[in-house]
């Protein structure tokens, strides 16, 4: 099977690297000249099962709210007038109990571990070099009364597979004897042996030379296009000049299913809705009212495309809609 990776960022290469291993036929496209020059060039590349705590907790909201006059937060919150902002905050609000906490973090370290596994399997297949360093990370606390939270908060973390030490200043400066002229400062810290360290962009982008001589293509320079575009610009261009018929952009546009394994989508009795209900006749202009999608690039910007998208539907429920039902319905 053909797969195309949108970005060539962390996360992107290494979807393309487990792609490859599954037998695919991968393409990577990014808009950048190389792997990793964006996000993924400062990441800060910490491997931390150590500290794989959930951000919902029932500290956050208050963290959330300091940080509207503080900058010293490890979460920050900042209004914003998108209705979309709000139904996720009231999601994540509802994730801030101590029971959920407890049900994300124990997930969270799990999938962590599991992660730092295959990332080792990764390396010693590939031998991709990335300035690992290995030999535990220091989470220093400045008071005893924190110390001591954090070392009984990091008992879900040991019961879930993480060694975690509680130390003395002596012992943390043991550990790291850079930290001896100043370890008055700090009243201890956690040690998590098995934490790690590395160069996020320097793995990413060794990851793409040894990528790229296994036969993966990569397409720099590219800029992806909003999706949204799809239907009208292929219609406009290629189906109205009589190049290909109608229904091949129809089939095309509907196949994906089937390449991705998923069931695919049937109108019939009492089958869930899933269609796309189109204007032939009608004519927008790209960009004129925003768009859907968050990117704000598109190559058709204040183009007029043929063939307006109406009405979205996906498993019975309207997921996009250009008009008011009134108009659809006219």
């Amino acid at each position: 099977m053909k797969a195309l990776v949108l970005g060539a960022g962390i996360v992107g290469i290494t979807t393309a690297y487990e792609l490859l291993q599954d037998g695919h036929e991968v393409t990577v496209i990014d808009r950048e000249a190389e792997p990793a020059a964006f996000t993924s060039y400062s990441n800060a590349g910490l491997f931390a099962p150590g500290h794989a705590y959930a951000w919902s907790s029932p500290a956050a909201p208050g963290i959330l709210l300091k940080s509207l006059w503080r900058g010293d937060q490890a979460l920050r919150f900042r209004f914003n007038a998108d209705p979309r902002f709000w139904s996720w905050m009231l999601k994540f609000w509802g994730q801030c109990t101590a029971e959920r906490a407890a049900l994300n973090t124990t997930r969270k370290v799990k999938l962590c571990n599991y992660s730092l596994g295959v990332f080792h399997e990764t390396v010693r297949r590939t031998g991709v070099a990335f300035d690992g360093r290995t030999g535990g990370l220091l989470y220093l606390y400045r008071s005893e009364a924190a110390l001591r939270a954090a070392s009984a908060k990091s008992r879900i973390l040991s019961d879930n597979g993480c060694r975690i030490e509680t130390l003395d200043r002596d012992g943390m400066a043991a550990k790291d004897p850079a930290l001896g002229p100043v370890k008055d400062k700090f009243a201890g810290a956690l040690y998590a042996p098995d934490d790690e360290s590395g160069d996020c962009r320097l793995f990413a982008r060794n990851m793409g030379g040894w990528l790229k001589d296994q036969g993966v293509s990569f397409k720099f320079n590219t800029t992806v296009t909003g999706l949204e575009t799809a239907f009208s610009s292929v219609y406009t261009d290629v189906v109205m000049p009589g190049d290909i018929p109608l229904s091949l952009l129809v089939e095309k546009l509907t196949s994906g299913c089937g390449l991705l394994g998923l069931p695919v989508p049937r109108i019939g009795a009492g089958e869930p809705a899933n269609l796309v209900l189109v204007d032939l006749q009608g004519t927008w202009t790209v960009g004129e009212e925003g768009y859907a999608s968050r990117s704000g690039n598109c190559c058709f910007d204040g183009r007029e495309l043929h063939g307006r998208i109406l009405l979205t539907v996906a498993a019975g429920a309207v997921v996009h809609r250009t008009h008011t039902p009134n108009e659809v319905a006219a």
